[in-house]
């Protein structure tokens, strides 16, 4: 029992690390507003939820945005950018792992739990962003924007996030598909 919950805890420690290694790997998607990048560092912790399970998945995010915020500063900027990444993280991650939990991994049920988690990723950070983070990064760092807060969750952020949501999935499907057994046995295991 002991080494098992060790095990775990290794295992989800290895999958913060990598979390936190793959947020370096980002790239914008909307021309004109290169601080909003797409990263993988989700798919760790979607594995993570799937081979551990919800709590030790959370418990991965958690480490993932800790570690990001240790190593690349404590002001209120990076504070933000982390806290709306971990937002968005949980909404798209649960969402998926909650519709495709007690059903089979068939591609259509990835593509479905994707869409789902795609929806809701994109509904919580426009909300987010119109009414929290668009307003903060606005006082604290003097964000301007072109045009009206309304307009830019409109045709910035929720295209973002779609954007996003796709790519994940895409991305976790593949992953998901060739690691299936694997997953499904330290699952099992833990």
């Amino acid at each position: 029992m002991v080494q098992t919950r060790t095990r775990k805890y290794v295992v989800a420690a290895a999958l913060a690390g990598l979390a936190y290694l793959l947020y370096y790997i980002s790239f914008p998607v909307i021309p004109g507003f290169t601080w909003m990048k797409v990263d993988f560092s989700d798919l760790p912790i979607l594995l993570a939820f799937f081979i551990l399970g919800p709590a030790d998945g959370l418990l991965v995010a958690v480490l993932r945005s800790l570690l990001y915020f240790v190593l690349t500063g404590f002001d209120a900027a990076n504070f933000i950018g982390i806290a709306a990444g971990f937002l968005a993280t949980v909404t798209f991650v649960f969402s998926l792992y909650r519709f495709l939990a007690a059903r089979d991994k068939s591609v259509t049920n990835i593509i479905m739990a994707g869409a789902i988690a795609t929806i809701a990723l994109t509904v919580v950070m426009s909300l987010a962003n119109w009414a929290v983070v668009t307003p903060l990064y606005m006082r604290v760092i003097g964000l301007q924007l072109p045009f009206s807060i309304g307009r830019y969750v409109l045709t910035v952020v929720a295209p973002f996030n779609v954007i996003k949501g796709i790519l994940l999935t895409v991305a976790f499907g593949l992953i998901y598909r060739h690691l299936e057994n694997w997953i499904e046995h330290k699952h099992h295991e833990y």
